[in-house]
């Protein structure tokens, strides 16, 4: 026998799929392009990224049942939980899980300094990317526009599907923040990887988005041409050469312009706390 038939998670869109043996000819047994592309995207029915070693495993599944079976297990860890601009609470048991954990947690209240002792020296990280490519760069932890930004338009992330690899812990990422709800944007889910290495420090971090077979529901177009038409010198501003630019006063201004942008439009208005602090 080299399957075994268990139950789909409650998300999918069918009842029952099939999952490999170890010794099964499935396990790594898939065209590479095929698990990498649309309608697959590089992740399986649980959010897990694919391949996980040189070819990806036949199926809805990455892996094994063995490997299954500690990802149901390590996978409910977290599930449910809403921490607030990077923080996460419980514990599991997984020593590593635990160690990303405390460090989210740290850099959530603002402790860097707690926070950079549990990295190793040379930590990196790599922007946008799916696989590491490169040395990746210097994770120092400093604050940077794009924090400044997640922290005035109150972002949260909401992480699931917590997996331990042995040398590396895996989550996906679920953002939101009021640049987001004043869009009606439904970001895609972010891939979140840490390596750590065997004294417990992380060496690395990683992040991409998971791109589904649709692209994003978002009305940031809706308000591009609006804004085209009605403001623009301060779409301009907002977005020079076309891209969202965080800088200076820009987050404090986007709120502003999305605000009216939705009262002139006639679309429902949108609950909003003020912002988190002044961007100068």
């Amino acid at each position: 026998m080299s399957r075994l038939v268990i139950a789909m998670p409650e998300r999918a869109a069918v009842s029952r799929y099939e999952v490999p043996l170890a010794t099964g000819p499935a396990t790594g047994g898939a065209d590479l392009g095929a698990c990498t592309t649309a309608p697959v995207n590089g992740v399986d029915v649980y959010g897990q990224r694919r391949p996980q070693g040189k070819g990806c495993t036949i199926g809805a599944v990455e892996g094994d049942i063995e490997d299954l079976l500690t990802r149901r297990l390590r996978g409910r860890e977290g599930r449910g939980r809403r921490p607030r601009a990077g923080n996460d609470s419980g514990s599991s048991s997984s020593g590593r899980i635990d160690t990303i954990l405390k460090f989210r947690e740290a850099r959530g209240r603002g402790d860097l300094e707690a926070a950079r002792g549990f990295l190793a020296p040379d930590a990196r990280i790599w922007f946008d990317m799916a696989e590491r490519q490169g040395p990746g760069q210097p994770w120092k932890l400093e604050e940077d526009e794009w924090d400044r930004w997640d922290r005035f338009f109150h972002s949260e992330t909401d992480t699931t599907d917590w997996k331990d690899w042995g040398d590396r812990v895996t989550a996906l990422g679920h953002e939101t923040n009021d640049y987001y709800r004043l869009l009606d944007w439904k970001p895609s889910p972010l891939a979140f990887t840490w390596w750590i290495d065997s004294y417990g420090k992380i060496t690395g971090f990683l992040f991409h988005a998971v791109r589904g077979p649709t692209p994003d529901r978002s009305r940031l177009k809706e308000f591009e041409v609006w804004a085209r038409k009605n403001r623009p010198a301060e779409l301009a501003y907002l977005m020079p050469k076309g891209k969202i630019d965080p800088s200076g006063d820009r987050p404090k201004r986007w709120r502003a312009i999305l605000v009216e942008w939705r009262k002139a439009t006639a679309l429902p208005d949108i609950p909003l706390t003020p912002p988190a602090e002044t961007v100068r």
